[in-house]
């Protein structure tokens, strides 16, 4: 899921891994670790639904707008580098 509020992204991102999502990713065959950017997170067990409900109450707690959020339902297959 990756998101944008208008501030306060450090809290929303500690908030969201508090509900153990993830802003790395490991993928097994290779044991590559990927750092995703900023503002983008992932779960394990999360609707993506209940990912954007997550995100939304989270922004209405800290009193701050969700200006964009889009979550994906992760298939078996991901590609990507971390530097």
């Amino acid at each position: 899921m990756c998101y944008d509020a208008s501030d306060k992204n450090a809290e929303v991102k500690k908030a969201l891994k508090d509900l153990e999502y993830l802003d790395w990713w490991r993928k097994a065959s290779t044991n590559t670790h990927i750092t995703f950017p900023d503002t983008t997170v992932w779960h394990n067990s999360k609707t993506v639904t209940a990912a954007v409900k997550d995100t939304e109450g989270i922004c209405e707690n800290l009193e701050i707008v969700l200006e964009k959020v889009t979550a994906l339902l992760l298939a078996n297959e991901a590609a990507g580098y971390s530097e």
